[in-house]
């Protein structure tokens, strides 16, 4: 009925090779659905993204919203944060040019406070608006 095995060790490879097989179907089956999202009150796109840390562009495109609006009680899927991938540029050290600064142009800097009038040299007028009886 069941297939004899030429050594004991054979019987004990299939099972590990098995189960090791249906893990990954799992794992893998995991990491392709996104979670699901129900709106509640107050919440907001940009609130939703900031706590699953994705971008509110990603669950836009996900959903099909076109402006943005949600809903309470709407059911929105949220993308994974592993499965958006960016891509660095790198700009190698040759490209890059050195900039030659001069020195008196570096530290002379406008002051913000420049119109500044001290207390000491101002005197405030003062009304008093008085309601005639």
């Amino acid at each position: 009925m069941y297939p004899q095995y030429a050594c004991p060790f054979m019987k004990i490879r299939t099972i590990f090779l098995v189960i090791l097989l249906f893990a990954s179907i799992c794992l893998v089956a995991q990491e392709q659905q996104p979670v699901q999202h129900k709106v509640r009150w107050m919440e907001t796109l940009y609130s939703i993204a900031r706590k699953y840390k994705v971008h509110p562009r990603d669950i836009a495109v996900l959903n099909n919203l076109r402006t943005g609006e949600i809903s309470r009680g709407q059911i929105l899927l949220i993308p994974l944060p592993e499965a958006r991938v960016t891509e660095l540029e790198e700009v190698p050290l040759q490209d890059t040019l050195p900039v030659e600064v001069d020195p008196e142009i570096a530290y002379q800097r406008k002051s913000p406070c420049r119109d500044y009038i001290r207390s000491s040299d101002w005197e405030p007028v003062v009304s008093v608006i008085l309601p005639f009886p």
